[in-house]
């Protein structure tokens, strides 16, 4: 199980649509199974908080974004014509509502409202072309708060292109509303890279390395950490200890999943 979110489906659809979100959810994770394989800490404690589940085990997915993957003669400033001395907080994925862009253009607009945005400091967004509407409403959002001296928008880029973003950035934003494992978070902290990421979800499971956390679903609170990290640099994070999740343990530990079930 990726996520079950009970309540949570109300944070970013409408009554209706969430309803149906939370019904077929029920139904499918109050199904009789032997065991429910929850793929971290957070969505097992949701299993079983929203859905009445015992038999649930968490099993962690994998992921291994290494550096030496990055696209050598890929220019992420140049990509977003911007300058090469222009510091850089990046953003990459689905223009999802769960993947909190609202709360983070709502910070970014704080920011700019109150003269704290300086020059050279950019805020670079990676975005995926689906779902079409909600990337139509964020550009559109943009450049009616008159954005778009600080804020750059790009299409996604292949996995090598991406690690060259990764790697070139000054900071990557993750400010989900729900993540079920956190992978954007988890790649930034694999290839090194300073990390702004929302406390929701599974995200403080996975986060290690140069790390600041901010309030899930809070702007002002995400408004201020990136304030902090303008004003002090790589004195604003904290350094979280190195985690692992390779596909080696994670083969392993489903392995003795099964073995136990048959």
């Amino acid at each position: 199980i990726y996520e079950a979110r009970g309540p949570k489906w109300y944070w970013a659809d409408n009554a209706v649509k969430a309803t149906i979100f939370w019904l077929v959810e029920q139904f499918t994770c109050r199904q009789r199974f032997d065991c429910y394989h929850a793929i971290s800490d957070a969505t097992k404690r949701d299993v079983e908080k929203y859905c009445g589940r015992k038999n649930v085990r968490r099993v962690y997915l994998a992921n291994e974004m290494n550096p030496e993957l990055a696209d050598k003669e890929f220019d992420m400033r140049e990509y977003f014509g911007i300058a090469k001395t222009d510091r850089v907080f990046l953003y990459y994925g689905r223009p999802g509502k769960t993947k909190g862009i609202g709360v983070y253009e709502a910070a970014i607009r704080i920011l700019a409202k109150d003269g704290l945005i300086p020059e050279d400091v950019k805020f670079c967004f990676l975005l995926g072309k689906e779902p079409e509407d909600l990337r139509k409403r964020f550009m559109e959002g943009i450049e009616k708060q008159g954005l778009t001296h600080c804020v750059k928008i790009q299409n996604s880029v292949s996995r090598e292109a991406l690690a060259s973003c990764i790697s070139q950035a000054d900071c990557v934003v993750v400010p989900s509303l729900t993540e079920g494992f956190g992978f954007s978070a988890l790649e930034a902290c694999q290839i090194g890279t300073n990390l702004i990421y929302s406390d929701g979800g599974s995200l403080p499971e996975v986060v290690f390395g140069k790390c600041k956390a901010f309030e899930n679903r809070n702007a002002k609170d995400l408004a201020d950490c990136i304030r902090t990290v303008i004003d002090r640099g790589e004195e604003a994070f904290e350094e979280v200890p190195e985690k692992v999740f390779t596909y080696e343990n994670m083969i392993g530990k489903i392995r003795e999943l099964y073995e136990e079930l048959v």
